[in-house]
């Protein structure tokens, strides 16, 4: 609203199919809507899996942009996240993991090795490893400096709540979005505590704990 006027702006039109569905954006300029992106949700399996294609209108014709996708297994739980950006005719890796599962004899997930993509070295390096039951935290590796502390927070993925645990408190957890934007901020006095994250959009977030002698990072995926 501007001047008590409402004001055309921005506006986006789906269409929907079985298996995903395109968004096309729309802005208001000149009196007129000119097309400026579009985004494709497409489901590549009925475990789970999709990729989001986002592409941009330049010159009367759809230009690659960015692409995301997220991989699951038969039992449908996530086996990591993939995302690119289209960079001199090809897709680039900008952000990339990986969740390997066991199962027990009757479905339930045993263990959990998270690897992460160092865009440096271009290597998937272990994170973590998880034993569920007890969600005893065996192996953390994201650097030496997270020797001398546990960190865990489940469920990951959560979709309205995580249990966070840590051995050394007071500190801070903060959750960013994947371009670097502080989105949530809790002060954490004790050694187990609930957060509600119900009002997250859904998707992957880096989590970060402050405390006096150092900063731990894990990663977030809200569903």
């Amino acid at each position: 609203m501007i001047n008590n006027i409402w004001k055309k702006i921005y506006r986006v039109q789906f269409s929907y199919s079985t298996d995903g569905y395109v968004g096309i954006y729309e802005i208001f300029n000149g009196g007129k809507w000119e097309t400026e992106g579009k985004e494709t949700y497409l489901e590549t399996d009925t475990n789970g899996s999709y990729t989001i294609l986002d592409e941009a209108y330049i010159n009367s014709a759809w230009r690659n942009n960015k692409r995301y996708r997220k991989y699951a297994d038969q039992h449908k739980n996530s086996k990591g996240y993939l995302s690119e950006v289209w960079r001199d005719s090809i897709w680039e890796i900008t952000y990339q993991d990986t969740i390997d599962y066991t199962y027990d004899s009757i479905g339930n997930k045993a263990t959990e090795i998270f690897r992460k993509l160092d865009t440096t070295t271009y290597q998937l390096n272990n994170v973590y490893k998880y034993v569920y039951g007890d969600y005893q935290l065996l192996v953390s590796s994201d650097s030496p400096s997270e020797n001398n502390i546990q960190l865990l927070f489940y469920p990951n993925p959560a979709t309205s709540k995580v249990t966070l645990c840590i051995s050394k408190y007071p500190c801070n957890w903060i959750v960013y979005d994947l371009t670097g934007n502080k989105i949530l901020q809790k002060e954490v006095s004790t050694q187990e505590t609930e957060i509600d994250i119900s009002e997250l959009p859904k998707g992957i977030y880096i989590t970060t704990i402050l405390y006096k002698k150092g900063i731990l990072s894990k990663k977030l995926i809200k569903e």
